[in-house]
This record gives structure tokens, sequence and C-alpha cells, in this order.
């Protein structure tokens, strides 16, 4: 299980843009197969069917050789919660029947089968990319369309189990941080602005309507529109969201310098000396320490902090050091993982 914990996060070494604001970016290309009914709709014959199909699609085509197949019917239950904490699913598989995933090594790109669509390709990257990660999904979708016809009406486009989708079937979902919005009161323009364009907000963590490290995470559906509209809506609001955070961190380090300087250095301090660390609190402070990166207070690199945001989860903790995820264990757990990783870094 130890093998497994930083398996599939080498797409966090790539740099895209905006990472400053945008932690992660996960494009999704929608299909489904025109001769069967929806997964949750299958049928034990009509699923048969189609995972044989699949079956023979993955003996008989050389590229898909590339990818590791992963059957959510036989793995361990902590492996599949490990793909949602690395964010490669979005949701716990509840009813894993039939239902598996196809990944490349790096865990950038992947195919999950027989979830929500037939077919959801996905691109995970770190920052955001849109257009050559969609470049990659259609190409993945073309080797897919030489096995299965896709559910398409000329009128209406790709049809997907939400209607939202319907179109392109393309779905973009980002978890964003939002500090420099946060602390200087002006999140409320921008989340009224996103939703002026149907796009919500939503807070990734949260404690007593407190967002936790002021992450959040917003998703661009792309309904029925022209690819066009869809890329030039998607540039807009991606620009929209970055334009505002990077003013608002500017404006504070200009007003207020010795706040986040003092935000910045006490999160430090707290990991290298904390012996307890529950999973929100570790969040809150490698939150700061990243926003502390990109203002030039502490100098570690930001990829290590994006992979701890997703070692300090519960089920990377059990499988690294092994033993209970009960506390106080996974709290003593997180502490120590921490503070062995700080102990070479100091304040600029």
């Amino acid at each position: 299980m130890n093998n497994f914990v930083y398996k599939y996060l080498g797409w966090i070494n790539d740099d895209f843009s905006y990472r400053d604001v945008f932690i992660r970016t996960k494009i999704r290309l929608l299909r489904n197969v025109a001769d069967f009914p929806f997964p949750e709709e299958l049928d034990e014959k009509k699923r048969k069917r189609f995972l044989n199909s699949i079956d023979w699609c993955l003996k008989n085509d050389s590229f898909l050789k590339n990818f590791n197949y992963i059957n959510f019917e036989k793995v361990p239950h902590n492996i599949a919660i490990s793909l949602v904490e690395k964010g490669i699913i979005d949701n716990e598989i509840k009813n894993n029947e039939g239902k598996s995933l196809l990944i490349d090594k790096k865990g950038a790109t992947s195919i999950l089968i027989n979830e929500e669509e037939h077919f959801q390709f996905q691109k995970l990257v770190a920052g955001f990319d849109y257009e050559d990660s969609l470049f990659e999904l259609f190409n993945l979708e073309d080797i897919f369309s030489q096995y299965f016809k896709f559910a398409y009406e000329p009128k209406l486009g790709y049809i997907t189990s939400s209607i939202e989708n319907w179109g392109h079937g393309i779905k973009i979902t980002s978890i964003i941080q939002l500090t420099g919005l946060s602390q200087s009161g002006e999140l409320s323009s921008l989340s009224s602005y996103l939703k002026k364009n149907k796009i919500n907000l939503v807070k990734l963590y949260e404690e007593y309507d407190y967002t936790i490290g002021s992450l959040f995470k917003i998703t661009i559906e792309s309904g029925i529109s022209s690819s066009g509209t869809l890329e030039t809506k998607v540039k807009r609001i991606i620009n929209k969201i970055v334009e505002k955070e990077r003013e608002a961190r500017n404006y504070l380090m200009e007003e207020d310098k010795i706040f986040l300087e003092d935000l910045v250095s006490k999160s430090v301090g707290m990991i290298k000396y904390s012996k307890l660390l529950s999973f929100i609190g570790a969040l809150e402070l490698l939150s700061n320490i990243r926003l502390g990166k990109y203002l030039g207070i502490v100098s570690i690199p930001v990829k290590l902090i994006d992979v701890l945001f997703i070692l300090v989860h519960p089920v990377h903790l059990q499988m690294r050091y092994g033993g209970s995820l009960k506390s106080p264990h996974i709290e003593i757990l997180r502490a120590n993982l921490l503070r062995e990783v700080f102990k070479s870094y100091k304040i600029v």
C-alpha cells in the first residue's frame, strides 16, 4: 500500500498557467454509447454486453496498453478512496459493479468507465489548461469512437446523463485559492460575477461558516453552445478570477504587508512545532504558506505544497504509515509528516 501513496501524482510536476491561483483543474469530456441506456439504467444483461465490448477494446488497441486498468469491484476500498483524495475521481464509488478506470502513469490522463456516463475522458493538470488538454481528450475520444458509436443528436449535440452537459459534453472543475479576495472583503463581488455566468463559487471545506484555506471549487459546464462561444466564455471567466485575486493580493501587500508576513510566518512555525494537526488545520496552514510562496515570503516549492495537500488526507497517511484512522493517532501522523518536510525550510 505504501507504494500507492505517490502513485498517479506525476501531474503535479507539470506547470500550467495561473498556478498561483489555480491549484488544479480537471477537464472532462463526457460521452455515452448510443446502443446502451445510461449506466444507472443498465440491466445485468446489457451491462455484461457493454463490459465485454470494453474488454475487447482494451485487448485490441495498442495505444490503450499504455494505461493501467483499475477495476473498482476488485481493488481495496482505501485505494478507491485515495483516488478521490488525489482528485482523480470526484466522489467515492458507491456501487462499484462494472465500474473501472484507465489511467496513465502520471495520473494526468484517465478514463472513468460506466460511472455517471459510459465514458468520462479526463485530464488533470496543476494550474489551468484548456486547449491542449481538450485536444488530448478529443484524441482519446477518436480512439474509442472506432469501437463505439456515441449518442449524438444534430440539434442537441452529445447526450449526457445531466442535461447541463448536453451539447459538447465538456465539464471543467477547478480548485482555486482566493486568499487575497477573502482577506480584502472583495470575494462577494467575484461571486456575483460568476453567478451571472451561471457558475457557483463553492467552498471546498468549511467550519462554522469559515472557508478553510480560502479554497474554493468552480465548475464550468458546456451546455448547448458553439465551441467558439464556450472557449471565449472559459477564457473570459478564468482571466477575471486570476485578475481579481492578483489585484487583491497586491493591494494587501501594499497596505498590510506585515499582516501577510505574520500570517505566513506563524503558519510555518505551527507546522514546525505542532504535535497534533487536524486535516482542516493542515489545509489552512498549507494554504497560507502557498500564498507566502507566491508573495516571496517563503521559498518552499509550490509542487511540494500541492503534494502535501494530498498527503495530509487520512487514507494517504494510513497507507504511508499504517495504523488507525482514529484520533489522535491520525493527527499525530499528520503533524509528524509536515514537521519532517518543513524542518529544512525557512522564512525568506
